[in-house]
């Protein structure tokens, strides 16, 4: 029994684990956008996914988050 109790306490350390370390790199993210005098070139995936990932604990429970990402280029406007 208290095996099982162990493997739960590590899953869920884990977890923890695994959602900081996406909340600090989506911040990294965040926080190295500079106000741009000019358009620079803009990776919209990787915007989309630091801002849900900076919002993920906004949404209510039992809500299911479909992603379709196509290719999409880079293109040019203001990151922040």
């Amino acid at each position: 029994m208290e095996e099982i109790t162990v493997y739960q306490s590590l899953h869920i350390m884990l977890l923890a684990v695994e959602r900081a370390s996406k909340m600090t790199f989506a911040l990294k993210n965040f926080v190295r956008f500079e106000i741009s005098k000019n358009p620079i070139k803009v990776n919209v995936k990787e915007n989309i996914e630091t801002v849900l990932t900076l919002y993920q604990n906004q949404f209510k429970k039992n809500v299911i988050l479909i992603k379709e990402y196509e290719d999409i280029p880079f293109i040019e406007g203001y990151p922040e």
